[in-house]
Formats: structure tokens, C-alpha cells, sequence
């Protein structure tokens, strides 16, 4: 834990940094008040007792030198902080104060809405003088926020599409006792046999046989079809899954490679079982043997370099 000095030390320069990017946000925004004045050729500001915002002519340094607003070494000043929504009120105004169309309509798209579109609301706007494209304009706005809303709740709530599936990525088995995470294979040796032969007689072939240290894999599966799901990037690699049968040793499994010759390879190592795979979601894949598998010891090869080692036990064949 941080001594109280150097803690208060690192919290002040952490709001001094917030501020100063605070005044160079609201100092940006009065330019862009400006260029919008001149191009709506608003040549004389309406003068104000009390400001809604940054006033025209404020800089970076000016903001900096406004003392905080709530508590002695905060960051919300007076030049920074934020300007209330748009309001019905402000519609009003604006029309009375004799705005044209464009430019209200300009200012409804361009601020934080909170408009009141009631029957009542829109009322009391027609009885105004608040014209139909104006009126339009306003619908249109909270419509879309309202739009923009529900599709973020509706991201945040999106169901998994398999529940209680860990959300961390890897390949998992779900066990009477709950879901299991299979465990990356460990790199093999290799025993190539039949070397030298292979370099004196043309026909003769050498083989590569990889050898997996213990008998038994990350996991034992007690059924025959057991089904897989990956979460991750590696979900996208659906259409290359193999399920492979190794050969237990004494102290090993063990798995041949195909033979090679200089007439080509031949006799690869046979799939267990074809696998049926489905993309439940962009990064869910579910994956399943298409065969029954017998007892004994598997690879599951998932994509590029992805091999997770599992045992099929189910007490008989």
C-alpha cells in the first residue's frame, strides 16, 4: 500500500493532467462556436447574464486559470463542465429570438436532447410558432436516441448462446461436476525410423513416430460422443478439426506419422472419428465426434496449432 504522501502526491497530478485536458477540450469548442457564428454570418452575440458555456474568445489558458468548481482539488470548472440538453424551452426561445429553420434544426442534431414530445409538448411548441420542420426535426431526434439506447442495452444483454459457458477463452468440456477446461497437449518427441534405409534403397520409407509423456490425457470424458465448445479467436477455425487416436504405452502415447519416401507420403494417421462443427456465435464453436469414440486416448486439433489431449472412459465399449 502507497504511503499517504505519494499517494496524494500521484491523485493531484492525475487531476491537474484531467484538467488541462479539460481546458483544451472547452477551448477547441469555443473555436468551433466561432467558425459557426461566422459562417451563419451572426456578426453581434446576444449578450447574457449568466453563461450556458464557454464564451467566445476563451483559450486553453484562460480555462486553466478558473478555480474548481465543487471541491479544492477538483477538476470541473466552470469553462468545462458540461451544458444541459437541449430543451422545448430552448426551441421556444430560439424561434422568438427570430433563428431561421436551418439553424434550429442545426442545433436540435447537434445537442443532447431532452425534448418533451408529448401531445402537450408538441402543443404548447406549435402554439409557439415552432414550425412543422422544426417539429420534425425534434420527433426525429429522440427517436434516434431512444434507438440508440435500446441497441446498447440490448449488446449489453445479448444472451450467450451457451449458458454458464466460461467466458474465458479456451476449449472446455461440461462434466457432471460442471464445465472443465482441456489442457493444451504437451509438445512431443520425435523417433524417426527408418532413416538411413530410406538414403540407400530408393523404395524403402522412413517414418516419424511423436510420443506423448504419460498414459493419460488433461481430462477423461466418460461418454463416447462427448461434445466440445471453444471460445476465443480460434472459433473462427471451424472448418479444420480433427480428432486423432493415440496408442498407449507403458509410460507413453504415442502417434505415427505418415510414411515418407522419395516416391511421396503415404499411411497418415487416420482420423478417429469426422467431427461436426457449429459457430453457435462469432467466438463460440461447438464441436462433436460424428462416430462413437472408444475408450482410449485422443488429440482434439482445433486451427493452427491448437491440440488439446482428453481420454474417452466410460467403464465398457
Amino acid at each position: 500500500m502507497l504511503a499517504a504522501p505519494v499517494e496524494q502526491g500521484l491523485e493531484h497530478r492525475a487531476e491537474r493532467a484531467a484538467l488541462v485536458g479539460q481546458d483544451i477540450f472547452g477551448a477547441r469548442w469555443v473555436l468551433l462556436v466561432e467558425a459557426a457564428l461566422e459562417l451563419a454570418g451572426i456578426q453581434d452575440a446576444v449578450r447574457v447574464e449568466r453563461d450556458e458555456g464557454v464564451r467566445v474568445g476563451t483559450t486553453a489558458e484562460s480555462l486553466g486559470k478558473l478555480p474548481p468548481a465543487f471541491r479544492p482539488s477538483g477538476t470541473i470548472t466552470a469553462g468545462n463542465a458540461q451544458t444541459k440538453s437541449l430543451t422545448n424551452d430552448d426551441i421556444v426561445q430560439m424561434t422568438k429570438a427570430g433563428f431561421d429553420e436551418q439553424t434550429v434544426v442545426k442545433a436540435i442534431t447537434t445537442n443532447k436532447p431532452d425534448f418533451d414530445t408529448s401531445a402537450q409538448g408538441l402543443l404548447v411548441l406549435k402554439n409557439a410558432g415552432v414550425t412543422k420542420p422544426v417539429l420534425d426535426a425534434i420527433l426525429d431526434r429522440e427517436r434516434n436516441n431512444a434507438g440508440a439506447t435500446a441497441s446498447s442495452g440490448n449488446a449489453e444483454t445479448a444472451p450467450e448462446p451457451v449458458p454458464g459457458l466460461p467466458r474465458e477463452p479456451g476449449t472446455y468440456y461440461k462434466g457432471a461436476s460442471g464445465w472443465v477446461q482441456l489442457q493444451n497437449a504437451p509438445s512431443p518427441d520425435t523417433k524417426t525410423k527408418g532413416l538411413i534405409m530410406a538414403n540407400i534403397v530408393p523404395t524403402s520409407s522412413m517414418k516419424t513416430v511423436y510420443i506423448y509423456r504419460g498414459r493419460e490425457g488433461s481430462i477423461e470424458v466418460p461418454e463416447h460422443m462427448p461434445t466440445f465448445y471453444v471460445r476465443g479467436d480460434v472459433a473462427k477455425l471451424g472448418q479444420d478439426v480433427d480428432i486423432v487416436q493415440l496408442e498407449v504405452k507403458k509410460h507413453t502415447r504415442e502417434i505415427r506419422g505418415a510414411s515418407m519416401s522419395m516416391f511421396g507420403s503415404k499411411n497418415a494417421p487416420q482420423h478417429a472419428s469426422d467431427t461436426v462443427t457449429s459457430h453457435l456465435s462469432e467466438h463460440v464453436l461447438k464441436i462433436m465426434p460424428k462416430s462413437n469414440l472408444k475408450n482410449g486416448e485422443y488429440l482434439l486439433s482445433v486451427g493452427d496449432g491448437h491440440i488439446y489431449d482428453f481420454g474417452i472412459n466410460t467403464g465398457k465399449d
